[in-house]
């Protein structure tokens, strides 16, 4: 569990049950020692498809992670699949070069500082999300090469 949601707000106010969640994932071995997206990050060519789970963490920490941007580029760009549910489309932020300003102008209400990126990050899925690849498609060819996002 990330840390923004160790809380016993999230849990009714009831830590017995925050407890009880914690030794329920306790109980996986496989998630005792989880790796770090750091160690991830540009050795990705191991992973088969990437997954980004909805709740808190997309909207804290992973908005502005820059290893978990390079991993979802790295999935974009050889077009393998990748799965963002609930909160978990926010995390596509982190493939902004300039993540953390505009983490901060969200967080602020500042849209200015950004015009008009909220709104069209609303329609990707129903096109190219081409406003995430035009900060970073200098080198890309035809937009045709371009994959899909479905989100």
């Amino acid at each position: 569990m990330d840390a923004s949601s160790n809380d016993a707000k999230f849990f009714g106010n009831d830590n017995a049950k925050r407890m009880e969640t914690l030794r329920f994932i306790d109980s996986f071995e496989g998630l005792r020692h989880p790796l770090k997206l750091s160690d991830v990050a540009g050795q990705t060519q191991s992973y088969a498809a990437v997954f980004v789970p909805g709740g808190h963490a997309p909207m804290v920490d992973l908005v502005r992670d820059k290893d978990l941007g390079k991993i979802l580029l790295s999935f974009h760009e050889t077009r393998r699949p990748t799965a963002l549910i609930c909160h978990g489309p926010m995390a596509l932020l982190s493939t902004l070069p300039q993540t953390e300003t505009f983490d901060k102008a969200l967080n602020a209400g500042d849209m200015a500082s950004s015009p008009g990126l909220g709104a069209r990050l609303a329609l990707c899925g129903l096109q190219d999300c081409r406003v995430l690849e035009s900060r970073r498609t200098a080198n890309r060819t035809t937009a045709a090469r371009r994959p899909r996002t479905l989100l």
